[in-house]
């Protein structure tokens, strides 16, 4: 069964798409088309859920992100082969992927992929979920002036800026590769100040410090979300994904679209 994406918008080199999507209320007949992009190692880790809306939102998401990637590469939705580093991060096998780069986070119910050329990138988003205990939790992922930044804040302010913490943490460690082996008190993201920030880290490059931009991305009311990237010079552009975005048609070959749907652009440039 043919799927494709309306529009898919060129992606430039100096650009980041960052697309978001909700992951519940695709029809059945959707989700059995992106099923059939899956590779065998991803219809085996679908079929492990327990529970069907798991399963249902893992499938939509590694389908959308074949189907974006395919847009930028050339091939076929099906042929694109993942690589995995140490840590898990997932990249993709070398070819005409034309230094392509990419990540995806989800959360609740709701995903964000993160595509870019030619610079490493991590991406990851969180539901702006109660803690019971966020002084607690606090104090053992952030650093001591970020605690007391996140704390000094009036009480209905310290989620959204603990949630900030999170998401521009995790978004750097995806990024680097490096997994648990970073621990999230071992950068500083400044959650009291509005993004751009930027992060100079001397581990990433034998050749020296790589500075990494991170990004706050508005995707949802009751989520945060963030993007870094290695590159002072580079620009994102958010955009919307929906099932009304997808065309099944049993008759017809993919193939690639022009044309673009752009939310809003964050400039990231220093």
């Amino acid at each position: 069964m043919p799927v494709r994406l309306h529009s898919v918008p060129e992606l430039g080199r100096t650009e980041i798409h960052v697309w978001c999507t909700e992951l519940d209320g695709w029809d059945e007949d959707a989700t059995r088309a992106l099923g059939h992009l899956l590779s065998y190692d991803e219809e085996v880790r679908s079929n492990r859920f327990v529970f069907e809306q798991d399963r249902t939102r893992f499938i939509v998401a590694r389908g959308l992100l074949r189907l974006l990637l395919a847009a930028q590469t050339g091939r076929e939705p099906k042929e694109i082969r993942l690589e995995y580093g140490q840590n898990g991060k997932p990249y993709l096998k070398p070819g005409r992927s034309r230094s392509l780069s990419f990540n995806l986070s989800h959360s609740r119910g709701l995903a964000v992929i993160a595509i870019a050329r030619s610079r490493e990138l991590g991406a990851d988003v969180e539901f702006l979920r109660d803690l019971l205990n966020l002084e607690g939790v606090a104090a053992q992922c952030c650093r001591a002036r970020e605690y007391a930044a996140i704390i000094q804040l009036p009480s209905a302010e310290r989620r959204r800026a603990f949630f900030r913490c999170w998401s521009r943490k995790e978004a750097f460690v995806k990024a680097t590769g490096r997994g648990l082996a970073t621990l999230l008190t071992s950068v500083e993201v400044w959650p009291e100040r509005k993004g751009p920030i930027s992060i100079i880290d001397q581990q990433t490059s034998k050749f020296g410090q790589t500075v990494w931009m991170v990004h706050d991305i508005d995707v949802h009311d009751g989520f945060s979300a963030a993007v870094a990237v290695a590159s002072r010079d580079m620009f994102c552009t958010v955009l919307r994904l929906s099932r009304a975005d997808l065309s099944i048609d049993p008759d017809r070959a993919l193939r690639r679209l022009g044309g673009a749907k752009r939310i809003v652009r964050h400039d990231i440039r220093n």
